[in-house]
């Protein structure tokens, strides 16, 4: 398949062997479908103020798609820079796409696309064969609609860790953070507040809270 990295000057450039995390899904039982030819040009390396998730994507719980004149990581764009998996995943084309990160790149998209996600700890996750944004901070890992496909996907990924066990462990001892969202802020140049939104994300921290 293609290997362009969303990019016309790689146009035609066709890997000559998979990625090692293509060979250890597959050795897993997994079914590849597709692969993550829509993202953010060179990963969001293409410059900045560039609107993230640059490229014909589109996340399917915006309406009228992306506004071309919104910010770096404006509401209306399905942030990146693995945009194209997360569409993929939230859309119903895949149960869960794999994603490379090396700042929010996983995290971000999943977060527009209502989906979970995971990040390998940076060098645990073999990143031979992916467009990789440099060792010393880029990971992988897969983005899905339940816990359950995330746990399944990191032990093709790093088997020997049973990370479905930790789905049945207990809470307790379990410490958790929770970021002030008034002090957590993107700057108008990156991310446009919205009151309504700002407001409906705080009574959803909140009632996570309380649930916890």
């Amino acid at each position: 398949m293609g290997t362009t990295s969303r990019s016309y000057a790689l146009k035609n450039l066709v890997a000559k062997k998979d990625a090692t995390i293509a060979t250890q899904l597959r050795n897993a039982g997994c079914i590849v479908i597709g692969k993550k030819s829509n993202l953010s040009g060179w990963a969001n390396s293409k410059g900045f103020s560039i609107t993230s998730g640059w490229s014909p994507t589109e996340s399917p719980y915006v309406k009228d798609g992306v506004d071309p004149k919104d910010v770096w990581l404006g509401h209306s764009t399905p942030a990146g820079s693995s945009s194209g998996s997360a569409v993929a995943a939230a859309a119903g084309f895949a149960p869960l796409c794999i994603g490379t990160e090396a700042d929010g790149s996983i995290v971000q998209p999943a977060i527009r696309a209502a989906l979970y996600s995971m990040k390998g700890t940076v060098g645990s996750i073999n990143m031979v064969g992916t467009q990789s944004g440099g060792a010393a901070w880029d990971s992988a890992g897969p983005m899905a609609k339940s816990v359950e496909d995330c746990a399944d996907a990191m032990d093709a990924l790093l088997p020997g860790q049973d990370f479905r066990s930790s789905l049945k462990r207990s809470w307790q001892g379990t410490r958790i953070a929770l970021l002030n969202y008034e002090e957590w802020q993107w700057d108008d140049e990156t991310c446009t507040r919205v009151p309504e939104y700002d407001e409906q994300q705080k009574q959803e921290l909140n009632m996570a809270m309380k649930t916890i």
